[in-house]
């Protein structure tokens, strides 16, 4: 194998394939461009039946880019990004097509990105991860960004970040009585102030992977001050991996305000299980339980204890994504008793499947379309004369998410969702437009 200080290439034999580390001098160790179409031919008809050979897809990029095919190469690493073997690998060439390209400033983001990397055991362990990062400085150096090039460049984990969103919206399903218009009907509608803040403690000098959060919720209304919530959370959490297999445990407290009104208090428990494919396929399963407590009498109904199990599955192909969850909710609750019977009754059994399609335009523009669908069976019967039956409820969501990055960790948000929601009790369906717009970002 050649050892020529500086870059990537692949040895391309027609018998095998093999990866090796070497300058970046790509042209200089070329083969003549008829050698090269020749190879690709056969390369090409040969990945046709071998779609998930990774290492016929990392020799194919690298044939383009020695012919010069820029975007085609491009498209080849992209492939490669999802692959654990060759993430890193990817990352790098894709620096340096970048760089071919004139895009100096995607260059150095694919570069900076080998830095930031919590690289995997299994692949420091190869040294490839430790000669990527020199090389990756190399070329930052060269593309101007002064970087020193030693061991303590690579960036570690933080011990704290902090993560927040503000946005500011219309929900037109919240009305208020006492608020009327010209004819004496209640004026639906309304704009609000969503707020939302983070922080994550890393407590790895305690046990590796421990987390340690807090958060704050908050959703303001303009003028139906009855629908004002905020929730306040604390939660430590603590990781394991093994393989392919990530495991969870979390345990969490949490009180929130409805209104003017303290609304419940809730301790909860979480268990998730992750399997991670090297194609970038994702199985997870999620148990929760939460021990639900009302702050004040008039949510009783709500009180009681809610159990969810969650099966979802995630697909990554270039620049799309897709997550199919399938979700189960059991839910232990008091009833609302109104002159001696049965009101309602929150004894509810919940289905759901949500469907999610994320789409990446480019590095700079991102969207996601949502589709939920939720059966809900209130299992208590209801003696209230207008009801005399079990409440059975169907809702389905639509929403739709555009973010733009404004710089690095900085996102602006839009964000659009649609709710029918159909019951055999007329006066629990209800359809519901919200539309918001903010900022998003890590700091």
């Amino acid at each position: 194998m050649l050892n020529i200080k500086g870059s990537i290439v692949v040895i391309i034999s027609s018998i095998f394939y093999s990866v090796s580390f070497v300058a970046d001098a790509v042209e200089k160790n070329a083969s003549n461009n008829a050698a090269l179409q020749q190879a690709l031919e056969r390369y090409s008809k040969q990945y046709s039946q071998e779609k998930n050979n990774y290492k016929l897809i990392y020799n194919l990029a690298v044939i383009h880019y020695k012919l010069k095919n820029y975007p085609q190469s491009k498209s080849y690493f992209l492939k490669l990004l999802p692959v654990d073997a060759y993430h890193l690998l990817a990352k790098y060439n894709l620096g340096l097509v970048a760089n071919k390209q004139g895009n100096k400033k995607e260059a150095i983001e694919w570069f900076r990105k080998i830095n930031a990397h919590q690289h995997k055991a299994a692949i420091t362990n190869t040294g490839i991860a430790s000669s990527l990062k020199k090389l990756a400085l190399v070329q930052l150096n060269k593309l101007g960004v002064k970087v020193a090039a030693n061991s303590s460049d690579i960036k570690k984990k933080d011990s704290l970040k902090t993560y927040l969103y503000l946005k500011y919206g219309y929900d037109d399903y919240v009305t208020d009585v006492n608020i009327v218009d010209t004819l004496g009907n209640p004026v639906s509608g309304d704009n609000f102030i969503n707020l939302y803040g983070l922080i994550t403690l890393n407590l790895d000098q305690i046990s590796r992977q421990m987390k340690w959060q807090f958060s704050y919720y908050l959703k303001d209304f303009d003028d139906y001050n009855l629908y004002d919530y905020d929730l306040i959370s604390t939660d430590l959490s603590k990781q394991f991996r093994r393989d392919n297999w990530r495991f969870l445990l979390r345990t969490g407290f949490s009180q929130s305000t409805y209104g003017s009104t303290d609304y419940q208090s809730v301790t909860n428990l979480e268990l998730k299980s992750e399997y991670s494919h090297p194609a970038k396929d994702k199985l997870s399963v999620r148990y929760r339980y939460d021990d639900i407590s009302s702050d004040d009498p008039l949510y009783n109904i709500y009180e009681g204890n809610s159990q969810r199990l969650d099966f979802q599955y995630n697909k990554s192909l270039l620049a799309h994504k897709f997550r199919v969850l399938l979700g189960f909710e059991a839910n232990d609750r008091a009833d609302k008793i109104v002159n001696g019977v049965v009101d309602r009754s929150y004894s509810a059994s919940r289905t759901k499947i949500q469907l999610s399609w994320f789409y990446r335009f480019n590095p700079s523009w991102k969207s996601r379309i949502k589709y939920e669908y939720r059966d809900s069976l209130y299992n208590d019967f209801n003696t209230n004369p207008a009801d005399l039956k079990v409440r059975d409820e169907s809702r389905e969501m639509t929403s739709l998410q555009i973010k733009y990055r404004i710089k690095k960790g900085w996102w602006w948000l839009t964000d659009y969702s649609y709710t029918d929601n159909q019951s055999n009790l007329a006066r629990y369906g209800y359809t519901r437009n919200v539309l918001s717009t903010g900022v998003s970002g890590y700091f």
